[in-house]
Order: structure tokens, then C-alpha cells, then sequence
């Protein structure tokens, strides 16, 4: 019976020496590994940090002790997502999170809101960035209730909203003082209220999006852009009541990148020349700015040298002219030009020696077409695949309120034929120095 009792003491020690050598082995080897991908791995998601808790005991401790990778709680697209969030703000290692994400979270109720007010003040004193796009319950009262225990917000994005008016915009202005990237796209109810509110207590905003905000006039743009100079990003898709004079003022924003005027009917070549001085642009949209001509492209190239993409989607006042201005003023940076539509463009071959062309990245989209140009001086390889940046940028920048792309471009690349100009051989072959223009025709 000792002999039995003693055997079973040295199983016991034996089991208990091999655990602690392999939690010492863990320790030495696998969880520096697992927190050195942990930590320089910048875009891990939640959920694999989640999965890697259930590894192991101490790989569940040291990923707990690290306070600075669970900054952020992503709920985008989920069910339940209020419970999910109570929960997870219930958890110590949440108590510092800077970022939520609830976008497309469809049960999100003032009443979730509500309940992080009544529990979790503290967890939220830090947060920074709050993305409640396309969450249609939330009210007025919501935005209310959110940003009154949320100090330090610097993000805050509700996209899709048609409760959302001018109370909640006061209610946000009033309680969250350091905004600098605002998104009110599809906030159909707000007003030139809320503008001024925006003009008055955000003059350090860098990123405003007020997409179809259908109510807006130009006062209240106007008063933006006096008083918000710092801004970097502006989005005025789908607005047509603007006047020139309004847009004439654009040229204020001297640190501006991203501007988009998809639709602005009365932009004309005058307000065009004035966005110009805007010099740091890098993205244009000017698409369906019907009475714009080569008058107002040529101001903008000769002006904005670091221009990436423009688009002249359906812009019939257009001609080669802009091309040739185009070509010899942005040729170093430009990446994606849209002039589909532009019936005014004739001519698909572009000359280096007549342009000025001397290097345009990737491709071109022309009208109805596709280009792809090369450098006189330097052969290039041609093939299907450099296309793919250009149709990002471009189903990128007309499809991004839309959760996928349009069926019709799985099938595009099948329906496309190539139409050679000159100089090229084969798809894939090497160009023998030469300009080559190739087109897609759907």
C-alpha cells in the first residue's frame, strides 16, 4: 500500500515537472514569438486576438497583461451587437478601448446606448473613434446619450442616417470638442444649422463628409469653409444646390487632398480655376460637372501637380486639349483618369513627344475605353493584372458607399477584347520601346 501510495506521489511529481517545463518552455520560445506577431502585426483582428486566448493558459495571461493590443472592439455587421459590446466593456482589458466599430450593426438602439452611460463611463473616457454608420435605430436621443461620456472623440461617422437632425449634431458639438473627422453622409435631415455648428466648434476638422445631405445650402457651406481651414478631405458627392460662388470658396482649403463634386451641376470652368489653388490635391472627382470644359481641366493640371486620380465622367464639354494639358503637367503622378462618357475625346494615342508625356503609371480609362500607355523610352511588360490597381481606385471611388461591388465586373475581364493600335504583340509580351494604346471593348 506505501509502495502504491509512494508510486503515485512520483506520477504526481513527474506530471507536475512536465508542466512546468513545458510552461517554461512557453515562456522562453512560443509566447515572445506569438506577442512579437501580436504586436507588429498592425491590422490583427479581434477575433484572432480572441482565438489566441484559448491557446493556452499562459499565452492567456501574457495576452492579457497587454493592455495597448486591446484598443479596439469591432462589432461591424454583427447580431446582437449591443450585448456583444456590454459584454466585452465588461472585460478589464477593455477598459482603455479608443476604437468601436457598430457599422451595419442593424439592432443598435439608443436604448444600447443608454445602458453603456449607466455602466461604463470610465471604459469610454478615452475613446477616440465611433463608427455607427448604418445604424438606422439610432436617434437624435442616441447621439445625445453616446457622446456625453465619450470626452475625448475624435472620429465620429453615421453614414446612412435619416433620424439623425440638427439636435443631435448640437448635442455632438456640445459635448465632443475635439473632432477632426466628421461623417454625416446620407444624414438627409440635417441642415445649414448644422454646418454652422460644425463652422463654429470644429476649425481643426480634417475630414468632412456630407454626401446627399440633401438640405444644404450655400450659407452654411460657405461658413465651413472660412472657418475650417485645415481641412484635408471634403466629400460633396450628390449635392447639386450649391451655387459657383460657394464653390469658388474651396479654394480656401490650402492643405486640401480628397475633394469630390460628383454631380455639382452649377460648377462651372470659373470655380474649377479657384478649386486650382487648392495645389496639395491628389483626388478629384468631378464626374457628371456638366458644365465644366477643357477650360476648368486645364486650370487644375497646370495647378495641382500632384494629382493621382480625376474623374471627367460624362462630361461632354471635354476634349483632347485636356489630355494634352493633363499630359504634360501631371504625367508624374497621375494613375487613374476617368473620362468615360466625355464624347468630346477623340483621340487615344498619346504621343510622348507631342504631349510631353513622359510617364504615366498603370492605365488610363478613356472614353469608353481603356488605355494603357508606356514611356517612348523604356519598354514595359503589358499584361491583364497591371489593370487591377486602376479598377480598384475606380470601383473604390464610385462604389464606396456600397457594401460590394456590382456583379456585372466579375464577368467584365471574360467580355473584353483587345484592340491593338500599334507596337504591341501579345498580351504579356514586352513592348520594343514603343507608345502603345490598347482598348477594351465591352
Amino acid at each position: 500500500m506505501e509502495r502504491r501510495c509512494a508510486e503515485e506521489s512520483t506520477d504526481i511529481g513527474g506530471e507536475e515537472e512536465e508542466v512546468e517545463v513545458e510552461e517554461a518552455l512557453w515562456n522562453k520560445e512560443t509566447i515572445p514569438r506569438v506577442m512579437k506577431a501580436v504586436c507588429t502585426c498592425i491590422k490583427l483582428h479581434q477575433r484572432d486576438l480572441i482565438s489566441l486566448l484559448l491557446v493556452s493558459p499562459w499565452l492567456h495571461r501574457t495576452l492579457i497583461s497587454h493592455p495597448s493590443i486591446w484598443l479596439v472592439i469591432d462589432l461591424h455587421e454583427m447580431n446582437n451587437a449591443g450585448d456583444r459590446l456590454v459584454a466585452a466593456l465588461s472585460l478589464p482589458r477593455y477598459h482603455n478601448v479608443k476604437n468601436i466599430n457598430l457599422e451595419f450593426a442593424r439592432d443598435i438602439e439608443d436604448k444600447n446606448l443608454e445602458i453603456l452611460k449607466s455602466k461604463f463611463v470610465d471604459a469610454l473616457k478615452n475613446l477616440e473613434s465611433l463608427n455607427l454608420n448604418g445604424c438606422q435605430k439610432i436617434s437624435d436621443k442616441g447621439v445625445e446619450v453616446i457622446t456625453s461620456i465619450c470626452p475625448n472623440l475624435a472620429a465620429f461617422s453615421i453614414y446612412w442616417n435619416v433620424r439623425v437632425t440638427d439636435i443631435g449634431v448640437k448635442h455632438l458639438v456640445r459635448n465632443c470638442k475635439r473632432i477632426t473627422d466628421l461623417n454625416l453622409s446620407g444624414c438627409k435631415n440635417i441642415t445649414e444649422q448644422s454646418l454652422h455648428l460644425i463652422a463654429d466648434n470644429y476649425r481643426d476638422l480634417e475630414s468632412l463628409n456630407l454626401t446627399r445631405c440633401i438640405k444644404l445650402t450655400d450659407g452654411g457651406l460657405q461658413q465651413i469653409l472660412l472657418n475650417c481651414y485645415s481641412l484635408q478631405s471634403l466629400n460633396l458627392y450628390a449635392l447639386s444646390s450649391f451655387t459657383d460662388e460657394a464653390y469658388k470658396k474651396i479654394s480656401l482649403l490650402s492643405h486640401l487632398r480628397f475633394l469630390d463634386l460628383c454631380g455639382a451641376q452649377n460648377l462651372t470652368d470659373d470655380g474649377l480655376r479657384s478649386i486650382a489653388n487648392c495645389r496639395k490635391l491628389v483626388s478629384l472627382n468631378l464626374t457628371w460637372c456638366i458644365h465644366v470644359t477643357d477650360v476648368g481641366v486645364k486650370a487644375i493640371a497646370e495647378s495641382c501637380s500632384s494629382l493621382e486620380l480625376l474623374s471627367l465622367f460624362g462630361i461632354v464639354g471635354v476634349t483632347d486639349r485636356c489630355l494634352e494639358a493633363l499630359c504634360k503637367c501631371c504625367s508624374g503622378t497621375l494613375t487613374t483618369l476617368d473620362v468615360n462618357g466625355c464624347v468630346g475625346i477623340k483621340v487615344l494615342n498619346m504621343c510622348s513627344t507631342t504631349c510631353g508625356l513622359t510617364w504615366i503609371h498603370d492605365t488610363i480609362l478613356l472614353s469608353g475605353h481603356r488605355a494603357s500607355i508606356a514611356p517612348s523610352n523604356q519598354a514595359r511588360r503589358l499584361d491583364l493584372t497591371c489593370m487591377l490597381s486602376t479598377f480598384r481606385n475606380y470601383f473604390l471611388m464610385h462604389y464606396a458607399r456600397s457594401q460590394h461591388l456590382p456583379m456585372k465586373i466579375s464577368n467584365y475581364f471574360q467580355q473584353v477584347k483587345l484592340c491593338v493600335e500599334h507596337g504591341f504583340i501579345g498580351s504579356g509580351s514586352h513592348l520594343n520601346g514603343c507608345i502603345i494604346s490598347v482598348r477594351f471593348i465591352p
